[in-house]
């Protein structure tokens, strides 16, 4: 898995859960609209039935005043006569007190009914206006989001386009020499030495027959010790077997590899710094400027590790 990955799954990871947050919240928030809205129904139900109520009590009035007109009508005689105005204006009364009363109940039930639906209402409204401010901040975190993918996709670009620079500039000897010797002074700075007083580079001594010898750096040990360390770079089959598809073709410049680099710790192993060097020498150390590099000649040839 490379570096891009692992840097991807934690941004995708971390978008995933701000949807979730955002999800559950918008869930929460519809679950009380519904509720509220459920109990505006019933108090609309119970307001609807009081109306059907006075109705039907109206109703009820207006029969019972046809029912006195009939009456009335049906008398005979002439007191009937005399007094049908004075009983029309007492049913007219009564149907008056009746009419007014039903007016009031009825105004009475709609103030209450209004009173419980105006904070159902308020809390609707306020319900509305937290899922707009849930949705607008669920919208900006996908735009975040999407931000944060589309640099990640440009440094992934930059990467590649950087890494290929790389390949094409270690195609040299030279410069993988070179880039050998960086890697191997960086790795000397991070673990704390100092150059010219933990650690000399280039130190140049003469072998048999005048040879010049030269280690790319020898490190300064109590007691006057020393180590000496050949920073070496044979990567040229390796950075072919990585362009190849087929299995047995890259298998095949693996195993190149790992010879090149065995040919390399032989040469080192003439070299007799031991010998030459001022200060006793403990050991002479190759190294390689990449693990993978190591790590690519022992598959292709277990043997390296003795």
């Amino acid at each position: 898995m490379t570096i891009e990955a692992f840097i991807a799954l934690p941004l995708m990871a971390l978008g995933f859960l701000s949807s979730l947050v955002f999800y559950l919240r918008w869930r929460k928030a519809e679950a009380r609209a519904q509720s509220l809205e459920l109990e505006a129904v019933r108090l609309d139900t119970q307001l609807s039935q009081s109306q059907k109520y006075h109705v039907e009590r109206v109703r009820d009035l207006e029969n019972a005043e046809v029912r006195l007109r009939d009456s009335f009508q049906s008398l005979s005689g002439e007191a009937l006569r005399q007094n049908s105005d004075q009983f029309m204006r007492l049913a007219q009364g009564v149907l008056s007190q009746q009419t007014e009363r039903a007016q009031g109940d009825l105004e009475l039930r709609r103030q209450a009914v209004d009173q419980l639906v105006l904070p159902l209402n308020q809390t609707l409204e306020k319900v509305e206006s937290r899922i707009g401010e849930l949705e607008k901040q669920r919208v900006g975190a996908y735009q975040g989001l999407y931000a944060q993918v589309d640099q990640l996709l440009n440094a992934q670009r930059s990467l590649q386009l950087e890494a290929s620079h790389l390949a094409q500039a270690l195609k040299s000897p030279t410069t993988r020499g070179r880039w050998g010797e960086l890697q191997l002074r960086r790795v000397a700075e991070l673990s704390g030495m100092l150059s010219h007083c933990d650690f000399y580079e280039q130190t140049h001594t003469v072998g048999e027959g005048g040879k010049s010898l030269r280690p790319d750096m020898i490190v300064r040990l109590p007691g006057n010790r020393q180590i000496a360390i050949d920073s070496k770079a044979p990567l040229q089959a390796y950075m072919e077997a990585l362009e190849i598809d087929d299995p047995d073709l890259r298998q095949k410049k693996f195993s190149e590899h790992a010879l090149l680099l065995k040919r390399q710790i032989q040469s080192l192993a003439q070299k007799g710094y031991w010998e030459h060097l001022d200060a006793s020498t403990d050991f002479v150390v190759l190294f390689l400027p990449g693990e993978s590099f190591y790590s690519a000649a022992l598959q292709a040839d277990p043997s390296h590790r003795t």
